[in-house]
């Protein structure tokens, strides 16, 4: 069995197919983990969303789906304002946030279904999203946790930390940074005692990187898909990856 984690898709179903297929994904003997944020960015969310729940039913070794921020922005707002969801100007002015950040894409791509196929998608995907998932001592979650408070305190005092907290990533960006400019300095820093985080939420292009990289134990599997659709999966068994070349069209 191979464990493929997945960086955050943000709408692209074609990034998500071509991904798995240079990955040679094979659903009998490959695990798939997804870090969250399936949506909001390409406007293809119906089509990623509808994939994920059938591989659910259909892989011999059941994935795990995380959930990000744009997941639970969504699913709080179709959980919370359901009844108003048709009403375009209303949910512009009440989710502007939401909106300026993608979430028009995602919206108008849900207005064109039924409100019995937005539901299904809810209650099938959206709400058995998790917060987190630890194994072998690897943690994998959408966003991190605050390196000074640690990932048991964050869970217990900002449980919504995970889907948002960006710290642990510049903590490991500027740990790296400095090693590599103090030769003195050749220790591995590990957060928390995990082996391996796989985190997204922070887009490593913002840094300079188009590759994932390791920063102490931590991997960042967003490499910017959002806008570029470039998407990252990694092969967790042996630390290699596949990543899906640049995007031009938007839906």
């Amino acid at each position: 069995m191979r464990t493929l984690v997945i960086g955050d898709i943000h709408g692209s179903y074609k990034s998500l197919k071509k991904g798995l297929k240079l990955a040679d994904f094979n659903i009998e003997s490959d695990r798939i983990i997804c870090l969250g944020d399936y949506i909001n960015g390409w406007g293809e969310d119906f089509e990623v969303i509808e994939f994920l729940i059938e591989l659910k039913k259909k892989a011999a070794i059941p994935p795990i789906y995380l959930m990000g921020n744009h997941d639970f922005w969504f699913r709080e707002m179709i959980q919370n304002d359901f009844k108003n969801f048709r009403d375009i100007e209303y949910m512009k002015a009440e989710y502007s946030m939401w909106f300026s950040k993608g979430g028009e894409q995602t919206y108008r791509n849900y207005l064109s279904l039924t409100d019995e196929q937005i539901i299904y998608h809810k209650e099938q995907f959206f709400d058995h999203l998790k917060r987190y998932y630890i194994e072998n001592n690897k943690l994998f979650v959408h966003a991190g946790f605050s390196p000074k408070s640690g990932f048991k305190k964050t869970l217990e005092k900002d449980p919504n930390a995970l889907f948002w907290n960006r710290s642990l990533y510049e903590k490991a960006y500027k740990i790296e940074k400095h090693k590599k400019s103090n030769e003195a300095n050749d220790g591995t820093h590990y957060f928390d005692e995990f082996d391996k985080i796989y985190i997204g939420h922070t887009p490593t292009n913002n840094y300079g990187f188009k590759r994932p990289e390791q920063l102490c134990n931590v991997i960042n599997l967003d490499q910017g898909c959002k806008t570029s659709g470039r998407l990252t999966i990694w092969n967790d068994d042996d630390g290699t990856y596949f990543q899906t070349k640049k995007r031009k069209e938007k839906v």
